[in-house]
């Protein structure tokens, strides 16, 4: 079993014990006090040799000296590099757009990335054990089949700072802004294809590299589903809205790229307010939601309690009753229209702008290992700071029941 030193200038701490050694030896060095009898000693008996007493380390010293170098070592940070090889890595995988695009024939940039982290790990004797969705929670022992297809909703480019972690790799198809400290990096690479990066109904616009153009896109134009009870002012906007954008109304809420849900009404406790927003403002009669679902946020709250709450693909509403706003109705008309735009899922097909342009070319690193955690044994460090924070304390006790016996 080799070891691998994550902070190796932390072994200029073992000096420290050292220093201390010496400064301990020349506190014990007796002082020389000059007196005026000493014909009177030379008289006396001379001690052999043998009975003269030396200068010896107190235990306590030595265990002090001991945790120094202890701890020295594990700032260090010492660290078993064959575990990875036995554990095996944890693929987090980038699912946005653009690893949906084609990159050598009919493989896409997924497929390629995927085939050269196997290849990898089967070089290095790892094997992967474990593949994460980089914007789910979760991880499964095998490769989900539902990644072969692209998710139904388009995810934004990963967070990957949250998995810098040794034996872990990210799955991606160009290498990321930030530089791993301990993750390996796994990269399809690819050339610029063209994107479609808005719908409207029917009609895809399409970025190839240099210019926009119109295309056929979907055989379907996305739906919007309005839930009974929505109050007239909202309901004829997100008409308008969804008009204007190419939206179809569908009475079932089911694959609706919006949902939007009204409020509660029978039996639930409404209450007269006055809601401002983004420059508008309107009477409503708001009743209690229910506790939100994961992924909610709220966009319009009155006295610390949310009005109107959103997820991706769904709208929520508290008010049962609303008047038509006051002052000017454009402010209604753009602040509602741009949270409608925000909420509504994308058309399939559709990437977001950060997806333009190459990925440049493929990368492969392996990960930095020491995933000794996880195999059931706790890290060196951990045994190595235990060890020192026991004798610095045996070292006190010591002392202690010296002083006591004094």
């Amino acid at each position: 079993m080799a070891l691998e030193w994550t902070r190796p200038f932390g072994a200029l701490a073992l000096l420290l014990p050292v220093f201390v050694w010496l400064f301990a030896r020349r506190r014990a060095r007796p002082v020389a006090i000059p007196i005026g009898t000493f014909r009177l000693w030379r008289a006396a008996p001379t001690a052999s040799a043998k009975a003269r007493p030396r200068g010896r380390t107190p235990l306590e010293l030595w265990l002090l000296l001991l945790a120094l170098a202890l701890g020295a070592v594990a700032l260090a940070g010492p660290r078993r590099t064959r575990d990875a090889e036995r554990v095996g890595w944890r693929a987090v995988v980038d699912r946005s757009p653009s690893m949906y695009v084609p990159c050598d024939g009919t493989a896409t940039r997924l497929d390629v990335a995927i085939e050269k982290l196997e290849r990898a790990a089967a070089e290095r004797g790892a094997g992967v054990v474990s593949w994460r969705d980089a914007s789910e929670a979760g991880e499964h022992a095998e490769r989900p089949a539902a990644w072969r297809t692209a998710p139904a909703a388009a995810r934004t480019e990963p967070r990957w700072e949250r998995f810098d972690e040794p034996d872990t790799v990210w799955v991606t198809d160009r290498a990321p802004e930030l530089e791993p400290a301990f993750a390996g990096i796994v990269a399809s690479g690819g050339a610029a294809v063209p994107l479609t990066v808005a719908a409207r109904g029917t009609t895809a616009l399409v970025w190839d590299g240099v210019q926009l153009s119109e295309r056929p896109g979907a055989a379907r134009a996305p739906r919007f589903h309005l839930e009974p009870g929505v109050p007239a002012p909202l309901a004829d906007l997100v008409r308008a809205w969804a008009l204007e954008r190419g939206v179809e109304e569908t009475p079932e809420p089911d694959g609706a790229a919006l949902h939007i849900i009204a409020a509660p009404g029978s039996g639930a406790q409404a209450t007269e307010v006055l809601l401002e927003h983004e420059g508008w403002r309107a009477r409503a009669r708001v009743v209690a939601l229910a506790p939100p679902a994961p992924g909610t946020w709220s966009w319009l709250s009155h006295a610390g309690r949310s009005v109107v709450r959103a997820r991706p693909g769904v709208l929520e509403l508290a008010f049962t009753e609303l008047d038509d706003p006051r002052g000017d109705p454009a402010f209604f008309g753009v602040s509602w229209s741009a949270l409608l735009d925000r909420v509504a899922a994308p058309a399939p097909g559709v990437a977001p702008m950060e997806e333009f342009g190459a990925a440049g070319g493929s990368i492969v690193r392996a990960p930095r290992g020491g995933a000794t955690e996880r195999d059931g044994r706790r890290p060196l460090v951990f045994w190595l700071s235990a060890a020192a924070t026991a004798c610095a304390a045996a070292s006190f006790l010591v002392r202690g029941a010296r002083q006591l016996g004094h």
